[in-house]
């Protein structure tokens, strides 16, 4: 089997980068694929070679970006040392590295919030994939990450069901992250960066309240 060229792995990188940018500011219906080839400067004919259509190419733009983002908490939570799920403290701090790995992911990119936003509001239900389809390996990550920590007994969450602990952030996040983004688009100031570092504590406190640490002596 022929390996794909470099130059191929290019184009297609070049094609996904455009498109997300256009997908975000146009929505699905808005971008169109004569627009999209205009800016890569790729034809139309080699944008369906690679996607098929502009479906294909929605979707390769949304598991594009959810890709780039599971493989960011994939490197730090694969490269944990062992002790990090047997000493409270050292797993607290890893649980805060990682809240910060993603409050900086979401309040930093602006065109993944917009791309989700023209989905939600341009795309009718029956016709959506599920967010869960780009989402559920990164969810799962970090489950498996708390049930191991639960395991061990070095947390003690005060629900069964630590997916609740874990939608409950990302759903505080996402609303950090509208509020944030749509004030830029209106012009307004925005509160600045002292209040990324507020919603930080929250959750840090919020972790605490929920995961309840236990002492190794307790």
């Amino acid at each position: 089997m022929a390996r794909p060229k470099k130059t191929d792995s290019i184009k297609k990188e070049t094609i996904i980068t455009a498109a997300t940018a256009l997908f975000a500011d146009l929505g699905f219906h808005g971008a169109s694929m004569r627009e999209i080839a205009k800016v890569t400067g790729v034809n139309m004919a080699t944008i369906s070679y690679h996607f098929g259509n502009k479906e294909g190419l929605y979707h390769s733009v949304f598991k594009d970006l959810a890709e780039k983002e599971r493989l960011q908490y994939e490197h730090f939570i694969n490269n944990l040392p062992e002790e990090s799920f047997k000493d409270p403290e050292i797993f607290r701090a890893t649980c805060i590295r990682l809240l910060d790995l993603y409050i900086d992911y979401s309040t930093s990119s602006p065109v993944t919030f917009h791309l989700w936003r023209q989905y939600i509001m341009n795309i009718p239900q029956d016709e959506r994939v599920t967010k869960a389809e780009y989402d559920l390996p990164i969810f799962q990550m970090i489950i498996r990450l708390l049930e191991k920590a639960k395991m061990n007994s070095i947390i003690s969450p005060r629900t069964e069901n630590i997916g609740i602990i874990v939608s409950v952030l990302t759903s505080v996040v996402s609303r950090f992250c509208e509020k944030r983004f749509i004030d830029k688009l209106s012009g307004e100031d925005f509160y600045g960066v002292e209040n990324i570092d507020e919603l930080r504590n929250f959750l840090v406190l919020y972790l605490d309240l929920m995961l309840c640490y236990q002492n190794k002596d307790s």
